[in-house]
């Protein structure tokens, strides 16, 4: 998710607009080339010219759909060996996330760009895959979908803010910055800003 600021060539103010969805990199690079002022992306390291602030952790299970061949197993004929022979699809926005899941023994055959993507390759029965706990709670919930080796496999995806040097020089930039560093604070969150 990405914000842009824009002036009217009518009006004389600022207003804030949202622009599509797009992959993490592309709001990175957009942050960093002055294309946008505001973004917010899961965190692959630092970026030239780009401040950040972290924003909170996601965390994601490992599921598979209801017709997949381990759905019915009890968990304790699920093993990290015989989940690593599934068939795993994979997120593709993170590199340090591919390594951890690498770590792990997964082999993926198939790969998405946004969560969407990865629930319905999952909820085909076809593969396996990490999805956020919040995002797949539905779909355990109503039997579709079901956690595998929940206490053994989970990632973590570090979601925070982006924004370019300069722009933290315009009101509308550094008033959200601002809220942002306030709600962290009032959180508990670590807000500290990094260059």
């Amino acid at each position: 998710m990405f914000v842009k600021s824009q002036r009217s060539e009518f009006q004389h103010e600022q207003w804030l607009g949202l622009d599509d969805v797009t992959i993490g990199a592309e709001i990175d690079q957009r942050v960093a080339d002055g294309g946008l002022q505001i973004g917010i992306s899961t965190d692959r390291g630092k970026i030239k010219a780009v401040r950040f602030l972290p924003l909170y952790q996601e965390y994601g299970c490992l599921y598979c759909g209801a017709s997949h061949p381990l759905f019915g197993l009890e968990d304790v004929d699920i093993t990290l060996e015989l989940v690593n022979q599934q068939r795993f699809a994979q997120h593709a926005y993170s590199e340090a996330e591919i390594r951890d899941e690498q770590l792990v023994g997964f082999s993926p055959v198939a790969s998405g760009q946004f969560t969407e993507g990865i629930a319905l390759l999952i909820l085909s029965g076809n593969f396996i895959g990490f999805l956020p706990e919040h995002y797949a709670r539905n779909w355990v919930e109503s039997g579709q979908m079901r956690q595998l080796l929940p206490a053994h496999v989970r990632k973590t995806t570090k979601i925070r803010l982006l924004y370019g040097a300069g722009a933290s020089e315009t009101p509308l930039v550094s008033a959200f910055v601002g809220t942002a560093k306030k709600v962290n604070d009032a959180l508990g969150q670590s807000s500290s800003v990094s260059d």
